[in-house]
């Protein structure tokens, strides 16, 4: 006989760790399967010297509940190390310091099952059915939340290998493989592709080429004002704007999250001035903004051809190299085990799921069986949805839709934009046909 929870999560990652620690005290019995065999995040791009990007207080729990004992803060405490971290004088954390906080989190808790590769979902008798190799499990709340995929130009699928890869593959493919002499190509001109390339300038590598989109290597826009579009109020506003405007904004806000941190652009600029005046030293570099790739091509000679052209004035540049890395982004993807729940799942496009604002799937489900999906919902609730800053509020509103009740207080918080907030909603004053005289008001009759 299958099992029976009140909750089941799909992948163990940031999303699923914040909802599985918030969800300790509420007395329901639940299960999250990953098809790892242990935790360890973003592990291919756990260079020693690579920061995150936020602020460490949002972690699994603390901004909606900051007594919670699964915190960034109980992590240092409880390791003795509370004073010392003050003393560093920097508001940022290392990634890997910040994966320690997420396998001390783990540790905590007894609901997670690693080695747990799910099959299938199915409906059942009103309930989700959940197999995995060695598991049957029932329950009527199932949260997915198995991060985004690697994306590649299409150009590049065919020669995927283990020279032509993913950034988040990065210390793993080359661990095995000699770097000295070696000609790369790397793709991409955000935080990762930075990164890397910080990395390979301090290896005997002969060539680095850096290809990218964007105008610039742009710095990611990190002020006050811009830091706005990652609280709760903004994804209230967000959700209820036109598919239109919603995209529109997405693009344009999108180095709010997808720049390079101006510390490390400052230190790259700096070593590669430092290699190339101060040390002459034999590594060369070519920076190549506003470029696409447009193909590729192998070699007898094991190495391949890479064809760039500047969008600007439409120059060809052909690169022959050893390896090619794609720093290139990722993308949500609809898993295979989830085909049987297609055909009750709306879609605002082939890869866009249509999500309700507590983040469930639109669908054609029985009554009291709701599906949840974490990090897939910037086209809805915007750009910060993939970021780490709204992670805890949005398991939190997940709680509370589960619950039916207000366990976290789904009131927005005081933003400085509080008068164009309000007035989206009173101009919005049709919805579910009533009118609603301040964005409070519809909130806490919408939940």
């Amino acid at each position: 006989m299958p099992t029976s929870v009140d909750l089941v999560g799909i992948g163990i990652g940031p999303s699923n760790l914040s909802l599985a620690a918030l969800s300790t005290s509420l007395g329901k019995s639940r299960l999250f399967f990953d098809k790892k065999s242990c935790f360890n995040w973003h592990s291919g791009m756990l260079l020693p010297f690579a920061q995150l990007q936020v602020h460490y207080l949002k972690d699994c729990v603390t901004l909606v509940d900051p007594s919670n004992e699964l915190s960034f803060l109980r992590f240092l405490s409880k390791n003795k190390r509370l004073y010392q971290f003050l003393n560093r004088h920097n508001p940022f954390v290392s990634r890997n310091e910040f994966n320690q906080y997420y396998q001390w989190v783990i540790s905590q808790l007894d609901c997670l099952h690693f080695n747990a590769k799910v099959r299938q979902v199915s409906l059942k008798k009103q309930q989700f059915l959940i197999e995995t190799h060695k598991d049957k499990v029932h329950t009527r709340n199932l949260i997915l939340a198995i991060g985004q995929k690697p994306y590649y130009p299409k150009c590049a699928l065919p020669f995927l290998s283990n020279r032509v890869f993913h950034a988040n593959e990065y210390l793993t493919r080359i661990q095995d493989q000699t770097l000295t002499g070696c000609k790369i190509l790397l793709v991409g001109g955000g935080q990762s592709g930075t990164e890397i390339i910080y990395h390979l300038l301090n290896t005997q590598v002969k060539t680095i080429y850096w290809a990218s989109k964007r105008l610039n290597f742009h710095p990611i826009d990190n002020s006050c004002f811009s830091n706005e579009y990652y609280t709760p109020s903004y994804a209230h506003t967000f959700y209820n704007l036109s598919k239109k405007t919603r995209q529109s904004l997405i693009d344009q806000q999108l180095l709010s999250s997808d720049g390079i941190s101006t510390e490390l652009a400052d230190q790259l600029y700096r070593r590669i001035y430092e290699l190339k005046f101060i040390e002459k030293n034999e590594t060369k570099i070519f920076l190549y903004p506003s470029s696409n790739l447009l193909s590729i091509a192998s070699s007898e000679q094991s190495y391949y051809r890479a064809q760039l052209e500047h969008t600007m004035t439409g120059t060809s540049i052909e690169c022959a190299v050893d390896m090619i890395i794609f720093a290139t982004g990722y993308r949500f993807e609809y898993p295979d085990f989830l085909e049987p729940l297609r055909p009750y799942l709306n879609f605002e496009s082939d890869h866009q799921l249509k999500l309700n604002f507590d983040y469930s799937i639109d669908a054609r489900l029985d009554q009291g069986c709701k599906l949840f999906v974490q990090n897939a919902g910037r086209h809805s609730h915007g750009v910060a949805d993939p970021n780490l800053s709204l992670t805890a509020w949005r398991s939190a509103m997940i709680l509370n839709s589960i619950m039916s009740d207000t366990i976290y207080d789904p009131k927005p918080d005081h933003a400085l934009f509080e008068k164009t907030y309000n007035s989206t909603y009173v101009q919005r004053n049709n919805i579910d046909n009533h009118s609603y005289e301040t964005a409070e008001e519809y909130v806490h009759t919408a939940l």
